[in-house]
C-alpha cells in the first residue's frame, strides 16, 4: 500500500518542468505585442507614402 502513494504523483515533477502559457495572458505582454505592431505598420506606412511622393514629384519633374 505505501508504493501506491509513493507512484500516484509521479508526473508531477514532469508537468512542472514544462513551460507555462501563463505569461502569454498577461496584459503587459500583449501590450508590447500591439506597440511592435503598431511600430511596424507606422513603419510600412511611412515607406509607402515616400514612395508615392517620389512618384508624384518625378511625373512633375517629367513634364
Amino acid at each position: 500500500m505505501a508504493k501506491r502513494f509513493n507512484t500516484h504523483n509521479r508526473f508531477a515533477e514532469e508537468l512542472d518542468s514544462a513551460p507555462s502559457g501563463l505569461e502569454e495572458l498577461t496584459f503587459y505582454r500583449r501590450l508590447e505585442e500591439h506597440e511592435r505592431r503598431a511600430a511596424g505598420w507606422r513603419r510600412n506606412l511611412s515607406v509607402a507614402a515616400l514612395a508615392i511622393v517620389a512618384v508624384v514629384v518625378a511625373i512633375f519633374i517629367a513634364r
